[in-house]
């Protein structure tokens, strides 16, 4: 049959929930989240979730303050057909944006002229100066390791849109700085590591059935956590567009 009148009011509304906020203001935009918590029910009849989150965790420690069983609901039981497995899975963002303003002005005058060479070949740059001397003889030894490419980036970039100043290094391919040992460059590297992930910089979502987050790579940075011991993860992940950073 055709969907009538008040149908189409109910989808419109629908579609108006899950776009909230997504050009409701002038405000940049860096990371952005949906999901099932955003999509309930509460939400859809225009409840605040941080009031019902406050009132949530009022119950739960009274409940068990009285020594009593205190047991969760997930919004999908009523909301979603299938109801969530895995619970436990979160992914730490981190604004580049936020580490590189925060940084010392003689240390970012530094910075500005330096670039990082990013491999492709190892999982972490800090290693000890044994695995280097391992790395460099496989490099001598095995010639086919010498064709893994290398990248040579700004430390410091500037987003293309923005006009806005990150800190662009990373723990997982960033191992030295272009001109130097990776000796020499460690130190200052690992507090570049320890400083682009700090606490005031992030922020940690938990993924539910239906999570979608979009986020800009140029100048956020993220981490999957292995908060899943013994099960296997599958998620989708597109890359909308790309360019070389400047």
């Amino acid at each position: 049959q055709d969907t009538s009148p008040e149908q189409w009011q109910v989808a419109a509304a629908l579609a108006d929930e899950f776009f909230a906020g997504s050009g409701a203001s002038d405000v940049e935009r860096t990371l952005f989240i949906v999901g099932d918590e955003k999509q309930s029910i509460f939400s859809f009849q225009g409840a605040d979730l941080e009031t019902l989150a406050i009132m949530r965790r009022t119950f739960r420690e009274a409940v068990e303050a009285a020594e009593a069983v205190w047991d969760e609901v997930g919004l999908e039981t009523s909301f979603r057909s299938t109801p969530t497995v895995l619970k436990a899975v979160d992914t730490l963002f981190a604004s580049q944006y936020d580490a590189y303003e925060s940084l010392s002005d003689g240390l970012k005058r530094t910075l500005e002229g330096l670039k990082g060479v990013h491999d492709n070949r190892i999982q972490s740059p800090k290693v000890t100066a044994d695995r280097n001397a391992e790395r460099t003889s496989k490099l001598r030894i095995d010639p086919d390791a010498a064709d893994e490419p290398e990248c040579e980036h700004p430390v410091i970039i500037t987003h293309p849109e923005t006009g806005r100043k990150a800190l662009y290094v990373n723990v997982v391919r960033t191992h030295r700085f272009a001109g130097m040992t990776e000796e020499e460059s460690r130190p200052l590297l690992e507090y570049l590591f320890e400083h682009s992930s700090r606490p005031e910089f992030t922020c940690r979502f938990r993924w539910r059935d239906g999570s979608i987050a979009f986020w800009d790579n140029r100048c956020v940075m993220h981490r999957a956590l292995n908060d899943y011991p013994g099960q296997r993860r599958y998620m989708n992940r597109v890359t909308v567009d790309g360019g070389r950073p400047a």
